[in-house]
């Protein structure tokens, strides 16, 4: 079993775990952020993120079964299944997102732009990791 070691940095016993723990909380920035996360105002942060938190997954999932639906109503279930599968095991949401544009027009009969904006956000978070995979496989080699 390690021993546990205290080293003494700026004035404070820092102790983990046979490891020397500098760089993990002996700066003054470090002693600052802990204050506030202990803090009233940490608390109320803290609170917002749990809430924002609930709000994306809401989000995520009602992303999911907008997408079901749409490609369930343009394909069939098997395609749909199929999309879904994509999503988790795969982490490819372009057929989900298609599938919540289609469900927000032809399923629920809104215009098109409501279909965009529904679908937007995931197009937001596609976009951006496709070309970064593209260009980590370019300049890899």
């Amino acid at each position: 079993m390690a021993a546990v070691g205290c080293y003494t940095l700026r004035g404070r016993c820092v102790c983990v775990f046979g490891v020397k723990s500098g760089d993990l909380c002996g700066s003054e920035d470090a002693v600052a952020q802990m204050a506030d996360w202990h803090s009233d105002a940490g608390g109320k942060w803290r609170t917002l993120m749990a809430i924002l938190f609930i709000a994306v997954m809401i989000a995520g999932i009602a992303q999911l079964y907008l997408g079901y639906v749409g490609i369930e109503d343009w394909l069939g279930s098997g395609w749909a299944l199929g999309a879904l599968a994509l999503a988790f095991f795969a982490r490819i949401m372009l057929p989900l997102t298609i599938g919540t544009y289609l469900a927000m027009t032809n399923v629920f009969g809104y215009e098109w732009w409501v279909g965009v904006l529904v679908a937007a956000p995931g197009l937001l978070l596609i976009v951006p990791a496709m070309v970064s995979a593209v260009l980590g496989k370019v300049f890899s080699k």
